[in-house]
């Protein structure tokens, strides 16, 4: 029996590195092709639009580029995104929303002044002597200190100025009294008018009026300073007596802006209603568009993005006519007056 195992265990093994072989062999036949397959080309035929520049590459410009505007678009846009069959598609908007709400969804805390992150920073502040020490600094006093005392005078700056009032001098004449010479000869008689009478007539039925412009009339209007903008981004105009109107522009960091319009004909050479240069601009139809300018809330008046035609609205019109009179009687108004 011993002997008859040890058959069957010799004949395991020799089956066992039989097999070995043929499956190295099997793997290194087809490796060469295995390797030959990873390429461009299959990475394009696996991967979605691989290779392909979105259409978001516009808005880079060298790092340059303006992107508060599409980024509130793309928002507005995946807001009410609904998912698809495509994974891969829905990865946009996915990622769009989560960016957006994020601040509503991730844990609120707060820091107060026992945080032991205050407290580390009070402590190395009223300790400071100790904490250089600890880090290999030597202060406070005596020889080995690496601090020095050093007193700076600045002396009291003094300037003389000096200016000079000139005063022209002239001759003036005047005359005293009044001097009066009698002649024997004169005929001492009072001014006399004649007045004289002329009947004239002209046909005064004749007159001829031509359209030569059109006059802008105000339209009291509240809306957004852009068709994208919160509503804590508006423009109100209103319009006054006179012919005058009042344009009043709050923004998203709080500051407001008003401006006094004494004739609305400036519209239609532009009127800025903000320091960053914003401005309502009308045509003589009556059709009013919008500029938008982006500034950071800590400097107002430096644009950082303009954008045109973001919002419009219209005003009224009204014809300015030039009437002219016919049969003479332009002749005679000047005579008469």
């Amino acid at each position: 029996m011993a002997i008859l195992t040890l058959c069957w265990a010799g004949a395991a093994l020799a089956d066992m590195g039989g097999s070995f072989q043929e499956g190295k062999d099997l793997g290194g036949s087809v490796a060469e092709g295995a390797f030959a397959g990873i390429n461009s080309g299959a990475a394009e035929e696996k991967v979605p639009a691989y290779g392909a520049n979105p259409a978001e590459t516009q808005y880079y410009q060298g790092g340059q580029g303006q992107i508060a505007g599409p980024g509130i678009g793309k928002t507005q846009e995946c807001a009410g995104y609904a998912p698809g069959s495509d994974k891969i598609a829905n990865q946009e908007c996915e990622a769009v929303n989560f960016l957006a709400r994020n601040p509503q969804i991730r844990p609120q805390f707060n820091i107060t002044k026992n945080d032991p992150m205050v407290l580390g920073a009070k402590n190395a502040r009223n300790n400071a002597e100790s904490f250089f020490q600890s880090i290999g600094i030597n202060g406070g006093t005596g020889s080995s200190t690496q601090c020095t005392t050093r007193t700076e005078t600045t002396p009291a700056q003094y300037t003389t100025e000096t200016c000079s009032s000139v005063k022209e001098l002239g001759t003036q004449q005047c005359t005293m009294g009044r001097t009066v010479n009698i002649e024997t000869d004169a005929n001492f008689q009072c001014d006399q008018t004649v007045n004289a009478y002329e009947n004239l007539s002209c046909d005064d039925s004749t007159l001829a009026c031509t359209v030569t412009g059109v006059k802008l009339q105000c339209a009291s209007t509240s809306t957004l300073c852009a068709s994208w903008a919160s509503s804590c981004c508006w423009i109100n105009v209103t319009c006054n007596a006179g012919g005058s109107a009042t344009v009043q522009h709050g923004d998203c960091c709080g500051y407001s802006y008003t401006k006094v319009v004494s004739d609305v004909s400036q519209f239609l050479s532009g009127v800025t209603y903000n320091p960053a240069g914003a401005k309502i601009t009308c045509t003589n139809t009556g059709s009013c568009s919008m500029t938008f300018e982006n500034y950071y809330c800590s400097n107002p008046s430096a644009s950082i993005g303009h954008y045109d035609n973001v919002n419009s609205f219209n005003m009224t019109t009204s014809p300015v006519f030039s009437c002219t009179e016919g049969g003479g009687c332009e002749a005679l108004d000047a005579r008469t007056r």
